[in-house]
């Protein structure tokens, strides 16, 4: 039988509840692998480590309201990051701003040799061709008037994540490289 061996006690260290910011950046994290592996595609490091500074723009210098997302002077994100992201995403401020933009930088963003394009707007379309192409699509209110509580305006006219998902898949599929 061995001898008993007596180890060196450590204090306890507290134990402390995360905050509200770092469960949010977590859950950020989190989507990031769910959307990586949902794809099939992608990488999810660089989008996990930018959990962070997407949180800080989206709480301290975005202006967006959940409650009104289609409110029309609100904030819109662009990631451009290629190859790094799951899949790349670009939410535009102001067409004009982007179209002042150096054509190096425009392409950059949206280059032209990628034409899977989905473009969402929750309400008209009116412009996005220019930025999905011919072959692209958009997902956005196509009659004027239309009048409901919301939930049933974005069921009505696609703005789900199921619709969006398909009709990337169906962009992605339709300009799949043909061997």
């Amino acid at each position: 039988m061995r001898p008993a061996i007596d180890l060196p006690t450590t204090p306890a260290l507290p134990v402390t509840a995360p905050s509200i910011e770092q469960i949010s950046i977590n859950t950020i994290r989190t989507l990031s692998m769910d959307g990586v592996q949902a794809a099939n595609s992608g990488h999810p490091g660089t989008p996990m480590a930018l959990a962070p500074v997407a949180y800080s723009l989206w709480q301290q210098f975005l202006r967006f309201d959940p409650q009104d997302p289609v409110w029309p002077n609100r904030d819109r994100f662009v990631l451009s990051i290629g190859h790094a992201s799951m899949r790349l995403v670009v939410s535009m401020p102001s067409c004009e701003l982007f179209d002042d933009q150096a054509k190096d930088y425009r392409e950059s963003v949206l280059p032209p040799q990628v034409r899977a394009r989905v473009s969402v707007e929750a309400a008209s379309d009116f412009g996005w061709s220019k930025y999905t192409g011919s072959e692209g699509c958009s997902i956005c209110i196509e009659t004027f008037g239309a009048s409901a509580p919301l939930k049933q305006l974005l069921k009505k006219f696609g703005f789900s994540v199921d619709h969006v998902v398909t009709a990337a898949k169906d962009q992605i599929a339709l300009h799949k490289p043909r061997n």
